[in-house]
């Protein structure tokens, strides 16, 4: 499947929604995934939590998000295509790993 500006679209507004429903903890650590942010430094600082604490909820979150897609019907491979032809914006760093 081909990345196209509709699935984008799709893939921003399931996003908005899911937001909606994490905590601010959980929305820090998701804004962090989705900007390709890998440090967890200030996560860390903010929550008076352990890296290893914000690696739990990264990958808890992950993969609540991925399954959200799939609900939606968005395959693993539109999400890597989205990532691999928009490095820059990182749509949702979440088909890999």
């Amino acid at each position: 499947a081909f990345f196209t500006k509709d699935l984008a679209e799709q893939i921003s507004q399931i996003k908005s929604d899911f937001m909606k429903e994490l905590d601010d903890k959980q929305k820090d650590v998701f804004e962090n995934l989705v900007s390709g942010d890998e440090s967890s430094f200030n996560i860390t600082q903010k929550y008076g939590i352990t890296r290893q604490r914000v690696q739990q909820i990264k990958d808890k979150v992950k993969e609540k998000f991925r399954k959200r897609l799939e609900l939606n019907g968005i395959s693993r491979n539109s999400i890597n295509e989205a990532d691999r032809l928009l490095p820059e914006k990182r749509y949702i760093n979440v088909g890999r790993g």
